[in-house]
């Protein structure tokens, strides 16, 4: 919200004055049921700062480097026009990318920990085809039809709901395991039940062996989940599928997903040609 935006910039505020910091600081925020928590602060760049630069069009490592060498802040942003840098109708998205490819032991399973090994930039004028663009960029193409696997713990049955729903409308075939089928199936969404690995075949490795899975929503809870849904994580990455195991992903994917179904194309645009157009309307 933009009174969080505030609260946000305000906080920045005063971490810095406090901190004595002159140049760049990189703070990591969350936002946690409307309450603004500060996890770290460093006095230092990050690489959130090209990505800042690059949307906005205004050279942040400049500008910091001239502050640092003693420039008083007023000159230094004497020809910048920071209080609306950001161009407007526009969406943009940092999105990681992941290395699981390469280290195929590994489990794709996210955690608290980095893993990431870089991150892509995608804007566009609304979030869902800055996502999409995000993941296209990141390698991972995601399908409009076909078959969505889902597997989710009780506790985000209910939340993930909405975007099965919309997947359905979109005309995918879903499949899921016992708990989550009779979940959907009591919300008038049709789908087909799978054994898990341990419960025997026909389970989810057959039905991707056999090309009838083409995306797959999957949220665990507790170590006998993590472990039974490890063996389909891992062939989901071999076969190149994408697999998201976070309702705020689901949710989002679903619609970015749904707006590709219907308004089909993505469209590209130039960062030179979005900046020559700050101040007009466009739509791509």
């Amino acid at each position: 919200s933009l009174a969080m935006v505030q609260e946000i910039k305000e906080a920045t505020r005063d971490l810095c004055k406090e901190l004595k910091i002159v140049g760049l600081i990189n703070i990591q925020f969350a936002v946690k049921d409307g309450a603004l928590f500060v996890i770290e602060a460093n006095p230092r760049a990050s690489r959130t700062v090209p990505f800042i630069s690059k949307f906005t069009d205004v050279p942040l490592a400049e500008l910091a480097a001239q502050v640092m060498c003693g420039h008083p802040l007023p000159i230094v942003l004497r020809d910048t026009d920071y209080q609306s840098m950001v161009p407007p109708h526009m969406i943009a998205i940092k999105a990681p990318v992941m290395p699981f490819l390469k280290f195929p032991k590994m489990d794709p399973l996210l955690g608290p920990e980095m893993r990431s090994t870089g991150e892509v930039m995608a804007t566009a004028d609304c979030f869902e085809w800055a996502l999409l663009k995000s993941y296209i960029a990141a390698s991972t193409y995601l399908p409009t039809m076909g078959g969505l696997f889902v597997s989710v713990a009780d506790r985000d049955k209910e939340a993930i709901l909405p975007a099965v729903r919309l997947m359905h409308e979109a005309g995918f075939l879903i499949k899921a395991t016992a708990g989550t089928h009779w979940f959907l199936q009591a919300h008038g969404i049709d789908s087909q039940r799978v054994n898990k690995v341990r419960e025997g075949t026909p389970h989810v490795l057959d039905l991707i062996d056999q090309g009838k899975v083409h995306i797959m929503f999957n949220t665990v809870l507790g170590s006998t989940s993590v472990h039974d849904s490890h063996l389909f994580r891992k062939k989901a990455l071999a076969k190149g599928i994408p697999y998201f195991t976070s309702v705020s992903a689901i949710r989002a994917l679903a619609k970015a997903v749904s707006k590709k179904k219907d308004e089909g194309v993505v469209s590209v645009i130039s960062l030179q040609d979005m900046h020559r157009s700050k101040n007009t309307e466009h739509t791509w």
